[in-house]
């Protein structure tokens, strides 16, 4: 039987469509100021989802490609995936009893021995290798639907690496639609009027000011919200919660 025809699994849809639609929000007061051309505009319903879902797909690709650009810079600023860094004796944030305890499990999971403190602190690179290749082990244990929520993480933590990638981009375009906006502002105020009924005119266009306050809320809440901060608390959420499912077994 032939398979169902899906755009995105649920991961895509997550981590890299939305992210792609949050960024082209940063279009969104251009469409507060020119809604009435756009509707006017707009084709058929079928030609319109044709043209939504191959642009979507495509969006979504370039959104993976610079997330994964992004990622490489983002680990070596914050010092390795945190599925290896919660593994490190050196690091607290999981207390060295439960530490202690996954490093067991995942001895017994991957069937090779974890570096102890002392192999650690003699080599960095090679221990970080075993954390890591006994992560792998448990990563591919852990694809089976019963771990629904660790997937939820994952995708939560795909989103946030690929929005803080293409946030550059959101934030030129959303200063591209205030420069727009703003003209559109200063066409529609008097002309030969004095400062201040000229400003008055301007901003007259409820419909401008709109679009304008839309904007300036928009690259506000980008500058603020998305960040490096917000990618490491993801990973490290996806981390423990990846570790959290040694306690059910392999």
């Amino acid at each position: 039987m032939p398979t169902k025809f899906q755009l995105f699994d649920l991961y895509s849809l997550r981590a890299r469509f939305f992210p792609a639609v949050l960024a082209l929000l940063a279009l969104g007061g251009l469409v507060i100021l020119f809604s009435d051309s756009i509707l006017k505009s707009v084709p058929n319903a079928a030609s319109f989802t044709v043209v939504f879902a191959a642009v979507g797909y495509l969006l979504a690709n370039i959104v993976r490609h610079r997330g994964k650009t992004y990622e490489d810079s983002f680990l070596a600023r914050t010092g390795g995936w945190q599925t290896t860094v919660l593994l490190r004796h050196g690091d607290e944030t999981i207390d060295h009893v439960t530490k202690s305890r996954y490093h067991r499990a995942l001895e017994d999971l991957s069937g090779m021995l974890l570096p102890t403190m002392e192999e650690e602190n003699t080599s960095h690179e090679d221990a970080d290798s075993a954390y890591r290749s006994a992560t792998k082990v448990l990563i591919e244990r852990r694809r089976g639907s019963e771990f629904s929520i660790l997937h939820a993480e994952n995708a939560a933590y795909g989103f946030w690496r690929n929005l803080t990638a293409i946030k550059p981009i959101a934030l030129v375009l959303a200063i591209l639609a205030v420069a727009i906006i703003i003209a559109a502002l200063v066409v529609h105020g008097t002309t030969g009027a004095s400062w201040t009924t000229f400003l008055s005119s301007m901003f007259s266009n409820r419909r401008g000011v709109e679009a304008l306050a839309y904007e300036i809320v928009y690259i506000i809440v980008l500058l603020l919200i998305v960040s490096d901060h917000a990618v490491l608390v993801s990973a490290r959420t996806y981390a423990e919660a990846l570790f959290r499912t040694l306690d059910v077994g392999s």
